[in-house]
């Protein structure tokens, strides 16, 4: 009888040990999506790593690739247009708050002095975009130059895209330059 426990009290180690093991990898998964899914895990160097501050990395909602400048953030928040895959996109030059993460699905962080958002909700076009211009380069709109907030809508690559470029202070031409290239540097995935 008392190998029967022994070897009942065995195997139950072993399933805790397994259960142990399981949980253990679902929390390292999980925290690498975000780690990954949210910019914070590198990527691949392009043309505009001078111009965005050096060693540029970017994030992907799988159908746009979009720089985030050295020493900034990235966010990808997904999202469905019908059974289609859409996304909002957020980059900028500051560290977005701990308090800001991927719970948020509206929104965007706060922008500190001389900081740059951009904001990029990339959807499937249809009859709401169908007036929209359709353009082959991200390009900041003229009217930026004195704005804090600057919105603007355009097809792109096939895409619908709101696009914003949302100012901590009022840009100077440093900030302006940033934000330009971060939008030239959008690119398909």
């Amino acid at each position: 009888m008392d190998a029967v426990i022994r070897d009942a009290r065995r195997r139950q180690r072993k399933r805790r040990s397994l259960l142990v093991v399981l949980a253990f990898s679902a929390v390292v998964i999980g925290a690498l999506s975000w780690h990954f899914g949210t910019g914070g895990g590198g990527g691949p160097r392009d043309s505009l790593s001078n111009a965005i501050g050096g060693g540029s990395r970017s994030i992907t909602d799988g159908v746009l690739r979009v720089p985030v400048p050295q020493g900034g953030t990235g966010s990808v928040n997904p999202g469905f247009q019908g059974r289609s895959a859409v996304a909002w996109i957020l980059v900028g030059n500051f560290h977005f708050p701990a308090s800001w993460g991927p719970q948020h699905r509206e929104g965007s962080p706060a922008v500190p002095p001389n900081g740059v958002l951009i904001v990029v909700g990339d959807f499937i076009p249809g009859a709401f975009s169908a007036d929209w211009p359709r353009v082959r380069a991200l390009q900041l709109p003229r009217r930026a130059a004195g704005s804090r907030v600057v919105s603007w809508n355009v097809q792109f690559a096939g895409r619908a895209l709101r696009l914003s470029a949302q100012f901590g202070s009022v840009p100077d031409a440093q900030t302006l330059q940033l934000a330009r290239n971060l939008l030239a540097g959008i690119r398909t995935a």
